[in-house]
C-alpha cells in the first residue's frame, strides 16, 4: 500500500506502513512463536493507524491506489486480495506470513522486494510486527475466505452516495431565483470535489430527475437561476454527486415565486481592463460591473479566451468567476503564446453585457519558484512523500531542494532516463510518470489517487521545454 505524488525515478511510497510489493523470506522461523489468538480488531488498528491518514488510505478524499485501509474495511482490502505488483502473491496470504506482500514489505529482514521497506522514516516496532505476524499466522481471523471473489486490483469501489440534507432556501428576486444549501458529505470525495444537480418544475412534486437543470460547480453552496417568467412559482430539488457520479435521493423540495417586476436589462461593464502574464498565466483585471437589480457582489463574469485576435465564441465561455470577482489567474497555458481574452458581465436574472472588449498578453516561461514549485509542494511533499528528514527513495522536492534532485539526474526506475533534461519533455522521465507513458517506464502514473490537471502539467511541461531554467 503506497501513495506516491510524483515519482521521480522510482516507486515512491508515502509514509504508510504496509506496502504490497514483493518479497520472500526462507521461512517464518526469524520471529518467536506468538499468539495466534490475535484479534482482527487489534490488526485492523495498526492498518488504520499507520495507513489510513490523509492523502494515502484513508476514506476521506481519493485514496492512494484507490486501497482504503480505515477501521472496519482495512482487513477485507488485504487479507486474500492480490498484489497489484505481482497477482501470484495475496497481500496477506492466510496462515503464510512469509508469502504476504504485506508482511515481507515491513519486515526489514525481507531481501526479495521492490523499493524500499515500509513505513519510510519510523518502521514497525518489534511489537507490531509480531502482532502481524501471529494474525497471518493465525489464518486472518478468517477474512474474505467464504468463497467469494476478491478484487484484483486492489481497487475500492465507491459506491455510497453522498450524504446531503438538500435544499435549505430558494428566494426570489425580478426574473431569478437564489437557491442555497450546506455542503454535502461523502466517503471518499471532498467536499470541493461534489457537485449539485438542480431539478426545476412547476409544479410541486414535478421534478425530472432523469436529467437536472442545472449541475453548479465542485463545491458550490449556492446558484442563482436566472432567465425566469415573472409572477410564477417555481419548485426546486436539489441533490449532491460526488466523484465517482453516485447521486443522494433527497426530495428536499423548496420554492419561490418571481415578482411581476422583470429584469431585462444587462449590467453596464466598461469590459476587460488588463491581462498581465507571468510565466504561463495570464492574470485578467476588470472594474466591477453595475445593475438596476443585482449588486456587484452578485454579479459573475464570463471569459472568452482565444488564440487568435477576436477570435472569441461567445456562445459558451471557456471560465465563468465567482459572483463579485474583479481578477481572474487563467494559468496552465502554453509558453510564448499570445492568448486574447473578452471579459462579460451577467447579472441574477441571467442578462450578459455585450462588450467586445478585448486584451492580450504573451506567455513567457514558468517560473520554477512560484509556479512549478508549489505543485510538487501541493502534491509530492506531504505525509512523508519526498520532503522531510528520510524523503522516500532520496527524492526531496522540498522547497531549496528540488532543483537539484530534478534537472539532469538520472532516474531510479530507468538509470539511462534523467529525471529532467533541459528542453526536452519526451525524454524526461518526469513527464512520462506524470503523463502515464513514455519510452521507459516502470510502475503508475503518478501522483496517485488523481492525476495532475492539464494545468499543472502544461506548466511543468512549459518549464522543461524553456530549458528547465532555476528561476
Amino acid at each position: 500500500m503506497r501513495t506516491t505524488y510524483l515519482i521521480l525515478g522510482v516507486s515512491i511510497p508515502c509514509l504508510t506502513a504496509l506496502g504490497f510489493f514483493a518479497c520472500s523470506t526462507p521461512g517464518d522461523t526469524y520471529l518467536p512463536a506468538l499468539d495466534s489468538g490475535i484479534s482482527s480488531d487489534s490488526v485492523e488498528q495498526l492498518l488504520t493507524t499507520k495507513c489510513a491518514i490523509a492523502g494515502c488510505h484513508g476514506d476521506s478524499g481519493t485514496a492512494a491506489e484507490g486501497l482504503i485501509l480505515s477501521a472496519s474495511v482495512a482487513l477485507r482490502n488485504t487479507v486474500n486480495v492480490p498484489s497489484s505488483q505481482d497477482p501470484a502473491r495475496r497481500l496477506i496470504a492466510p496462515g503464510q506470513p512469509s508469502a504476504s506482500y504485506l508482511f515481507c514489505k515491513v519486515d526489514p529482514s525481507c531481501s526479495q522486494i521492490v523499493g524500499a521497506h515500509m513505513p519510510l522514516g519510523t518502521p514497525l516496532s518489534t511489537a507490531e510486527l509480531d502482532l502481524l505476524r501471529s494474525f497471518i499466522a493465525g489464518g486472518a481471523g478468517g477474512v474474505n475466505d467464504g468463497g467469494t471473489g476478491t478484487p484484483t486490483d486492489m481497487t475500492v469501489v465507491d459506491n455510497v452516495a453522498p450524504t446531503f440534507a438538500g435544499l435549505t432556501t430558494a428566494t426570489s428576486a425580478p426574473s431569478s431565483i437564489s437557491l442555497t444549501w450546506s455542503a454535502a458529505s461523502d466517503n471518499v470525495s471532498k467536499a470541493a470535489d461534489i457537485k449539485y444537480l438542480i431539478y426545476q418544475s412547476t409544479t410541486a412534486g414535478g421534478q425530472n430527475f432523469a436529467a437536472p437543470s442545472y449541475v453548479s460547480l465542485p463545491g458550490a453552496t449556492d446558484y442563482v437561476v436566472g432567465k425566469l417568467n415573472t409572477s410564477t412559482k417555481y419548485f426546486f430539488v436539489v441533490r449532491a454527486q460526488d466523484q465517482a457520479g453516485n447521486t443522494d435521493g433527497n426530495r428536499t423540495e423548496q420554492s419561490a415565486t418571481t415578482p411581476a417586476q422583470a429584469d431585462n436589462m444587462a449590467p453596464t461593464f466598461a469590459g476587460l481592463s488588463t491581462a498581465t502574464a507571468a510565466g504561463n498565466s495570464i492574470t485578467l483585471s476588470w472594474s466591477a460591473a453595475t445593475d438596476t437589480v443585482s449588486s456587484a457582489a452578485q454579479i459573475v463574469y464570463h471569459i472568452y479566451q482565444a488564440t487568435t485576435a477576436a477570435g472569441e465564441n461567445y456562445a459558451t465561455p471557456t471560465f465563468t468567476t465567482t459572483p463579485g470577482a474583479t481578477q481572474f489567474v487563467v494559468s496552465g497555458l502554453t509558453t510564448r503564446m499570445t492568448y486574447y481574452f473578452v471579459v462579460r458581465a451577467q447579472d441574477q436574472a441571467g442578462n450578459i453585457s455585450v462588450n467586445t472588449v478585448e486584451k492580450s498578453a504573451l506567455t513567457q516561461a514558468p517560473s520554477f519558484a512560484t509556479q512549478v514549485q508549489p505543485i510538487f509542494t501541493k502534491s509530492c511533499g506531504g505525509n512523508g512523500c519526498h520532503a522531510g528528514a528520510s524523503p522516500a527513495q532520496g527524492l526531496d522536492l522540498s522547497i531549496g531542494k528540488s532543483y537539484a534532485s530534478l534537472v539532469n539526474v538520472a532516474s531510479a526506475q530507468c538509470p539511462t532516463t534523467k529525471r529532467v533534461v533541459p528542453s526536452s519533455t519526451t525524454t524526461s522521465y518526469l513527464m512520462h510518470k506524470i503523463q502515464g507513458a513514455g519510452p521507459c517506464f516502470v510502475g503508475s502514473r503518478m501522483p496517485k489517487g488523481a492525476p495532475l490537471s492539464a494545468a499543472d502539467q502544461n506548466t511543468i511541461s512549459g518549464w522543461i521545454s524553456a530549458g528547465a531554467p532555476n528561476n
